[in-house]
């Protein structure tokens, strides 16, 4: 979920699929504007050496999934995997600008 501290509140949820053989990866050129195939440790490494600009969910999503194998992330999502919201705190400067996020706490209902 979005901080409290944000002035647009939203919450992110990610789909697993398993792309067709031979699928060409595209973007919509408004909301995305480039488009690679790559392994969840790949584009998180490509982020921390500053090459590939990540927001919190999707990093948090990807630290989530790396390392598993699709057969493996096809029976945890077959089996339910459990949805655990997250909220992440913003670090809000003088003028009242988010300037930084502290990690997530798990959300209790």
């Amino acid at each position: 979920m979005t901080p409290v501290e944000e002035p647009r509140r939203y919450d992110t949820v990610f789909f697993l699929a398993q792309a067709p053989d031979g699928q060409v990866a595209d973007h919509d050129r408004v909301e995305t504007v480039s488009a690679r195939w790559t392994t969840a440790a790949a584009a998180l490494a490509a982020h921390a050496r500053g090459d590939l600009a990540m927001i919190y969910p999707t990093i948090r999503t990807l630290e989530e999934v790396a390392g598993a194998s699709l057969p493996d992330l096809r029976d945890r999502a077959r089996a339910g995997w459990p949805l655990r919201p997250l909220l992440p705190r913003a670090v809000v400067d003088a003028d009242g600008r988010v300037v930084g996020i502290v990690p997530h706490s798990e959300v209790r209902a």
